[in-house]
This record gives structure tokens, C-alpha cells and sequence, in this order.
């Protein structure tokens, strides 16, 4: 007889070694670690080092490890004995991954710790899992977790879109200055310039426009440019935002939804060498059903823009 598998909340208020990729994947974490009711003085959180990183800092312990790129193999693997050497000063109940390829890793570290290893797969993957969930899920003493319902082996979490809702604004639709943030996130060594061409034809000359671009340098964007915010600031220009455009990666998303704000999204393909595969067109489709959000294409306008400013997000219930 099989040993039943465990459910999501008899991890509760354990300590944790908590291994992610940076962006979406560590935003992830950070709110699993607060509805889990993690230990803080027992849990630790892993990833590439940044302004995200440092923010994590702020409320719990932190270790950084060097960016790797996604399915770098054999830079994956080098992680491992790094995640041992720090699970042995942590001596953690078990070792939580939301991918990417680091929770491969992060798998090895918690069998030579000796601890059970949960994954939960990212609320992006609506389809179905990522190159990673589909490993871990084939490993039997591997926890593996989805926001959606898969086939096989996985155990349903909750999901943590399922609080939200969106609501109009009582604001005039008129033609008028926008305070505009667009968000084309830090992915390396990916570009994102179909995005920055469809905001280009949508905002005016009178609209107040900041720009986070990552690696997508141009010397055509007008307003305020910058490569990467800090966490702080990140928060501050989404809240003050008429509308945020973004890439539709899970962290800058929850963010926006966290503040209220309906993320107009720009879906990064595969086909135009923007990411490595289109699991962003998922959670894109997933949030416009829901009318969580709205995406930004060829066929956007001006007059859209200015719809998708009308809306606002308010979160009513626990996930958990």
C-alpha cells in the first residue's frame, strides 16, 4: 500500500528552506511562506541576487546563488552542494521550490538533507506544467502541487488569483492625460520590443510615462526610463499608475492586483525569441476570462487604454 501523499497544509507553520528563481517565482514563494505560516526564525529564502532579493531581506532571512539562465543544466547542478551547505546551517522541516530550474536543484539538496521536498508548480502554467513540474512530478518522494487541475500525480493548492475581483471606477472616460508605468520585467537575455512598439502607438505626448525595460534598450521611449526599480519604488509607481502595462510574468501581475490595479499585459512569445516557451499567453487568457486584466496586441487602441483605466481590483477572502 502507497503512503498517502500529504496535503499542502500539514506543511503549515514549519520552517522552511525556500529556493526560487527570481521574479515571478520568488513573488510566488514569499506568499506561499505567508499563508503557510512559515517559522521565520527557522526558514531561510534562496535565489539570485537583486532589489528583489533585498526586499525578501527585509522580513526574512535570505542567501543569494547565482542567476541561472533557464534549462542551464549543468549550472543548475552546481547549485546543489551550495543548497546543502546552507541546509545544514538552517536545518530546515522540509525544502519548498516554485521553480524555475533551480527546483531541480533545490530536490537533489533536500534528498542529501534529508527533508521532504515540496514543489508547487506556478500559477502561469494554466495548461499544464513546465519542464521542471513535469520531472519532479515522475519522482515519488517529490511533493509536487498545482494551482490548477492536472492529470497524474499532482495534489490541488489553492489558487492565488482566487480572491480577486474587478470592479469600475466612478472616473470620467474622456480623452485625458494618463499617469502611464509599463513594466517589460528582467528576464535575461530576452528582449521585449513588440511590447514597447504597442505602447507606443497607444500613449500620447500629455501622458506621464515611466518605463522598467530589462534588457530591451531604445532610444525612442519617451518619459522616464530605467533598466531595473527597486522593490519599494516598483510598488509606489504601480499604486500612483492610471494604468500599469506590463509583460505578463506572475510578479508584477500579483503586485498589480495586490494594489488594485487592472494590469494591461503584453504576452511574450517564443516565436519572437521573447522567453522560451508561451506559458505567458496562458496566464494572460486566464486573467482576461476573469476579467482580471486585459491584453495589450496589434489590435489595441487608444480608446482600450483608456477603457482598461476605468477598472480597478479589490481582494475579498483568504486563499487558504
Amino acid at each position: 500500500m502507497s503512503t498517502p501523499r500529504p496535503k499542502l497544509e500539514q506543511f503549515s507553520g514549519q520552517s522552511a528552506l525556500i529556493v526560487s528563481s527570481a521574479g515571478g517565482h520568488l513573488e510566488q514563494a514569499t506568499r506561499w511562506a505567508q499563508l503557510l505560516d512559515l517559522e521565520k526564525s527557522r526558514s531561510m529564502f534562496v535565489s539570485s541576487p537583486g532589489a528583489q532579493l533585498a526586499a525578501v531581506g527585509q522580513s526574512w532571512e535570505v542567501a543569494a546563488l547565482p542567476y541561472v539562465a533557464p534549462r542551464a543544466a549543468l549550472k543548475i547542478a552546481s547549485l546543489v552542494i551550495p543548497l546543502v551547505r546552507i541546509g545544514v546551517q538552517v536545518r530546515p522541516d522540509f525544502v519548498l521550490s516554485t521553480g524555475a530550474g533551480v527546483s531541480i536543484a533545490a530536490y537533489l539538496a533536500a534528498k542529501r538533507l534529508r527533508v521532504p521536498f515540496v514543489f508547487i508548480e506556478s500559477i502561469s502554467r494554466v495548461g499544464g506544467p513546465s519542464l521542471s513540474g513535469r520531472i519532479l512530478v515522475k519522482i515519488p518522494d517529490a511533493h509536487c502541487f498545482s494551482q490548477y487541475d492536472y492529470d497524474g500525480n499532482w495534489r490541488r493548492a489553492p489558487n492565488l488569483l482566487g480572491s480577486f475581483r474587478s470592479q469600475r471606477l466612478n472616473t470620467s472616460f474622456a480623452n485625458r492625460p494618463l499617469k502611464i508605468f509599463v513594466s517589460l520585467g528582467t528576464i535575461k537575455p530576452y528582449r521585449f520590443d513588440s511590447l514597447v512598439d504597442a505602447v507606443l502607438r497607444v500613449v500620447s505626448d500629455q501622458d506621464e510615462v515611466t518605463w522598467q525595460t530589462g534588457c530591451t534598450t531604445r532610444p525612442d521611449l519617451p518619459g522616464r526610463v530605467n533598466e531595473s526599480l527597486p522593490r519599494s519604488e516598483m510598488e509606489e509607481l504601480i499604486a500612483g499608475a492610471d494604468v500599469v502595462i506590463t509583460h505578463a510574468g506572475v510578479g508584477t501581475l500579483l503586485t498589480c492586483l495586490e494594489f488594485g490595479k487592472f494590469p494591461v499585459m503584453g504576452v511574450r512569445a517564443k516565436a519572437r525569441s521573447e522567453h522560451v516557451d508561451d506559458h505567458q499567453s496562458q496566464i494572460a487568457e486566464f486573467l482576461s476570462e476573469r476579467r482580471l486584466g486585459t491584453v495589450i496586441d496589434e489590435r489595441f487602441r487608444r480608446a482600450d487604454l483608456l477603457q482598461a483605466s476605468q477598472f480597478s481590483i479589490e481582494e475579498n477572502g483568504d486563499v487558504l
